[in-house]
């Protein structure tokens, strides 16, 4: 096969304003000299290599793309091609010694038709090969090589030739057809090219309105799939089925365009000539409502209360506590450089170790499997060597059997790559994982993160995948940017994807760095669903920082609870002369006020007396970052002194 990337730089070479459009297609301008596209309608696919534009009709692939200009067509030569030959025996193909019977090819017998079609027709049916035999139009159907291995005759003696049992027509084009748009299913041949003619992508049936082919699984890739028939008893009765199908096969809610009331019986999108009554009918297109009793879509399993108490299905057990459950799914988020992607690393360890993380209980090791794109290889390697030092020490063994990364390779290309579906490949061949940190959610699908009705999709695609594989997930997500010196607080509305992410999800933690000191990282957990203590307490929305070793082994110690936690979201200039002030005061054991209004006269410029005694003190103490012993006597709290980074204390544990 060739290389994608190869391929890429071809068409880069000679494209301009490339786009992608999902699963290894891309649009950009058409390249070739007799077509002044100013709007790309030109659609090429690096893993076919094939191209072709919905403007002037030109297609190929990579080869003739290279022949055209100039360059060497031999990278884009296939495996077999370089290495097979082939010879012609008394009308069979022997191909490494191994002879079959060639495949049917009315490709000759098309080119004859078309010969006769004449010029008063759009470019779509030259570029389709259309032909004229005998009075009628001669649609050819053609195989995954580019071959016409069938023919359907139009009306009105309508017949087909070749293998023509249960096709779609155009299913060779759906590969340049971007996925951010709709597919649309019109009845016959004539409105497919019609619509192709006018912009849109369709595909139809090769029997009409009375048939419905093998439902394509590329199909679910679309932004969705409207269903035009022509307006008649046989398409408006012909529509609800091919719905329903492909509700039963994917579980996708098709549409249903309406024509406009008042139009001639068997009008169809062929004979709206200015396209008027089309964009009518998509208006007014419904959604289609499935058949819940259709045999292939089973109901609710719905059983007695009392026979459910008798069932023995166990709670989703606990694996981190308060973070993350059995087959559940946790968001870590935060704002870029606070840490997240290092703290699901190390929560992994805890994990495959079955070591407490910050305190929180972890009961038993697990086997879990690390997931990242946000970096390259060497930069997740270069964090883990410091990250991984104590585990391996006190559990090299366990690290070794439970702890598996994913090493990045050259060709993987995350634009193009449904990674649900290579999470649930993974799943496949190593069913033994019982967690997966992926870093980080926005790059598990090419879904707009600011699109939620694709979101929720998306999500439930991965809850199945739980479900199924009896995993959990740990997703690092972003936060939108948010103005934390006015909100002062982290909430999961801050969270990219917004709503749906954060129902969808069973646990949500949150960080975000202290401005009082760069080591100290706020950490919140806003959601919980499973609650494990036996007496009902978590630490839900509990104000909490952790102390980040940045310089050292990049792993969070030290988790404590923070009692003036707006003050943490302020600029930290605003208390740039306070935090000098009790770190000086934080050398003493206790002090009394004369000390600190001695202390004050230091500071330059100096405090005055009645700022100290009037505002200072209080506010310190009010913040929690002062303690009153007695009258007239104070002390720096611990847990200011760890925010202030002393190396003499190390935090109150919670």
């Amino acid at each position: 096969m060739t290389d994608e990337m190869t391929v890429m730089d071809l068409y880069e070479k000679y494209c301009d304003r490339i786009k992608s459009t999902g699963s290894s297609q891309y649009t950009s301008l058409c390249p070739f000299p007799d077509h002044p596209d100013r709007n790309p309608s030109f659609s090429f696919n690096t893993l076919s290599t094939k191209y072709y534009c919905f403007g002037c009709s030109v297609s190929g692939n990579a080869i003739t793309f290279a022949q055209f200009f100039g360059e060497d067509p031999t990278p884009f030569y296939s495996d077999d091609y370089k290495s097979n030959r082939t010879l012609i025996n008394n009308g069979k193909t022997t191909v490494k010694n191994k002879t079959v019977t060639p495949k049917l090819d009315l490709t000759d017998k098309a080119e004859e038709y078309h010969e006769n079609l004449g010029v008063n027709y759009d470019d779509e049916y030259h570029a389709q090969r259309v032909g004229h035999h005998k009075g009628v139009l001669v649609f050819p159907y053609f195989d995954k090589d580019g071959n016409v291995d069938g023919f359907k005759f139009h009306k009105p003696k309508e017949r087909t030739e070749g293998n023509m049992k249960k096709r779609w027509y155009l299913e060779w084009m759906i590969e340049y057809y971007p996925r951010n748009e709709f597919l649309i299913i019109a009845e016959g041949e004539k409105d497919a090219l019609t619509l192709l003619h006018k912009g849109y992508y369709a595909v139809s049936s090769s029997g009409g309105a009375r048939t419905v082919p093998d439902i394509l699984k590329v199909f679910k890739e679309f932004k969705g799939i409207i269903i035009c028939y022509d307006n008649d008893k046989a398409g408006r009765d012909g529509a609800p089925p091919m719905a329903q199908a492909i509700y039963d096969a994917l579980g996708i809610i098709c549409q249903i365009a309406k024509w406009r009331d008042g139009l001639p019986d068997k009008y169809d999108i062929s004979d709206d000539k200015d396209g008027k009554e089309f964009v009518f009918a998509m208006d007014q297109r419904y959604e289609f409502r499935p058949n819940p009793t259709n045999k292939t879509r089973k109901g609710y399993n719905l059983i007695s209360i009392t026979e459910a108490l008798k069932l023995d299905i166990p709670k989703p057990g606990m694996i981190v506590e308060d973070i993350l459950n059995e087959c559940g799914n946790t968001l870590l988020a935060a704002t870029d450089n606070v840490g997240k992607s290092m703290m699901a690393n190390q929560i992994a360890c805890c994990i495959a170790t079955g070591t407490d993380f910050l305190g929180y209980r972890v009961p038993k090791p697990r086997k879990v499997a690390l997931v990242q794109h946000e970096m390259e290889n060497g930069e997740q390697l270069d964090r883990l060597h410091k990250q991984t030092v104590r585990f391996l020490e006190m559990h090299p063994d366990l690290m070794t059997k439970n702890l598996s990364m994913h090493i990045i390779e050259d060709d993987e290309n995350l634009l193009v790559t449904d990674q649900f579906e290579v999470i649930e490949n993974t799943l496949i061949n190593d069913p033994d994982i019982d967690v997966m940190v992926f870093d980080n959610i926005g790059q598990s699908t090419t879904v707009e993160m600011s699109k939620p009705d694709a979101i929720r999709n998306e999500l439930k695609r991965l809850k199945a995948i739980c479900r199924k594989y009896n995993v959990a997930f740990l997703l690092v997500a972003h936060h939108v940017k948010v103005d934390y010196d006015k909100h002062m607080d982290m909430k999961k509305e801050h969270i990219q994807g917004g709503k749906p992410v954060t129902d969808w999800a069973d646990n949500v933690v949150q960080l975000q760095t202290s401005s009082i000191n760069p080591s100290l990282v706020l950490f919140k957990i806003t959601k919980i669903r499973s609650v494990h203590d036996k007496d009902g307490i978590t630490t839900k929305l509990i104000n909490q920082a952790v102390r980040f070793n940045q310089d050292n082994d990049l792993l969070f110690t030290n988790r404590m609870a923070i009692s003036n936690w707006e003050a943490h979201f302020k600029a930290t200039d605003k208390y740039d002369r306070e935090m000098e002030y009790l770190r000086e005061l934080g050398r003493r054991d206790v002090f009394t006020t004369l000390e600190a209004l001695n202390e004050s006269a230091l500071i330059t410029p100096p405090i005055s007396e009645a700022t100290i005694k009037g505002r200072w003190l209080p506010k310190f103490c009010k913040y929690g970052w002062l303690e009153k012993v007695r009258h007239g006597h104070y002390k720096v709290s611990d847990e200011m002194k760890v925010m202030l980074n002393d190396p003499s204390l190390t935090g109150t544990q919670l």
